[in-house]
């Protein structure tokens, strides 16, 4: 209510002070700032929750990828190259062998060649690549020569790091034991598993997939994986 004063008397005029306008322009700036901060927490909880789902989806994948790669192992006849042959051969950054499913061919049953690479970027994280080579039949395991032009895939656009293991039988009285690398021509034998290790930012315990390697290529091969 503003007072006036009209011909020596005070007259009543509805209205509002410059003060009150003041006070109420400023709560109303208050609650307008708590609706644009609750709607930007929300925003963001739900763009963190939407890459929790993705990260999560892409790791199920690239580990049931390689777990079903490696349980597929083709372990009938050894892979031909110029340094000799071999079933498997890998190191902690990178493994190859030769499998039979594929996610790039339209056959199922057609031996492909398979490497995995771990790929550092400029950011100092890494990324996690696998290749694709279709083994003609015609040429089977003869080398080089039989594989078609490679498929690249990435399997993990971005980690923290990814690392391979090889379980080897060392002795009857000293069991096994998890080393970093396998070479064919040292160890003349397949491993018991092959372990692939997997560190993100958002999960604080890795991820690891252990795939068990039988011989025989009509058994088939177990796999787990655990955060």
């Amino acid at each position: 209510m503003v007072t006036v004063r009209i011909r020596g008397r005070f007259v009543g005029r509805s209205g509002f002070t410059l003060m009150e306008l003041l006070i109420t322009i400023t709560i109303l700036s208050v609650v307008v700032l708590l609706i644009q901060s609750a709607l930007r927490i929300s925003i963001s909880a739900w763009e963190k929750g939407a890459a929790d789902i993705s990260l999560s989806q892409d790791l199920r994948g690239a580990v049931e990828l390689f777990a079903a790669q490696v349980a597929m192992l083709r372990t009938d006849r050894a892979f031909s190259t110029e340094t000799g042959g071999f079933y498997l051969r890998g190191d902690s950054q990178h493994i190859a062998f030769v499998t039979v499913p594929s996610m790039n061919t339209a056959s199922r049953k057609q031996p492909i060649f398979v490497s995995y690479e771990v790929v550092e970027m400029d950011n100092g994280l890494r990324r996690l690549l696998q290749k694709e080579q279709l083994v003609f039949e015609t040429r089977l395991f003869s080398g080089q020569e039989g594989l078609e032009e490679p498929f690249e895939s990435v399997i993990l656009a971005s980690c923290k790091n990814v690392f391979f293991d090889y379980l080897k039988e060392v002795s009857d009285t000293e069991g096994y034991q998890w080393q970093p690398s396998w070479d064919p021509s040292i160890e003349k034998q397949l491993p018991k598993a092959v372990r692939m290790t997997i560190i993100t930012d958002a999960l604080q315990s890795p991820i690891r997939s252990v795939v068990r390697i039988i011989r025989d290529p009509m058994k088939v091969a177990s796999y787990n994986w655990s955060l």
